[in-house]
């Protein structure tokens, strides 16, 4: 968990965004939902990533929602 939390903080956008879909299908591809809470904390890291590449790149913004969108 702190390799995807150390690359959510990243100071590349696409590190960040790169990150966001690895989290995504990692968890994804997790059936039991009591193993996939355990990474709830990195939800506060997720939506502050995709925050912050909306506000700067409006593609890889939308890229990043929809990698949320599809987590939740």
């Amino acid at each position: 968990m702190q390799l995807f939390l150390d690359c959510l903080k990243d100071n590349s956008v696409s590190v960040k965004v790169a990150a966001l879909k690895a989290i995504t299908s990692f968890l994804g591809s997790i059936d039991d939902e009591e193993a996939v809470l355990k990474y709830q904390d990195l939800m506060d890291g997720i939506l502050d990533v995709v925050i912050e590449v909306l506000k700067t790149d409006e593609e890889k913004g939308k890229a990043s929602l929809e990698s949320m969108i599809e987590l939740t």
